[in-house]
């Protein structure tokens, strides 16, 4: 799967991790990684709100990089911040359209 390109400016940018502030972790990474759990909680999480804060292991730095870029390539999201053992996931929610 191919990493979401969102074209953000940073005013919007801002805005989302002003919004993603308040949000309190609803999703966390194990010792075991990206796992496919992990993914299609994810993936489902991200669904229902276009921003998402998760929880990474204690790990090295470069480590907890490597995951989130992971589990942002396998859900199509964006990593929009990173602090600590937390990062932002924002992927850009589809027009629903009812017939």
């Amino acid at each position: 799967m191919l990493q979401q390109q969102s074209i953000l400016d940073n005013r919007t940018k801002q805005k989302l991790k002003v919004r993603g502030q308040r949000l309190e972790p609803s999703a966390q990474v194990g010792k075991a990684g990206v796992t496919d759990g992990v993914t299609r909680n994810v993936i489902q999480l991200l669904e229902q709100s276009d921003l998402l804060k998760v929880r990474l292991p204690g790990i090295s730095p470069a480590e907890r990089r490597d995951l989130a870029d992971q589990l942002a390539r396998e859900t199509e999201a964006t990593v929009l911040h990173r602090v600590g053992r937390t990062i932002l996931l924002y992927k850009e929610r589809e027009e629903q359209t009812f017939p």
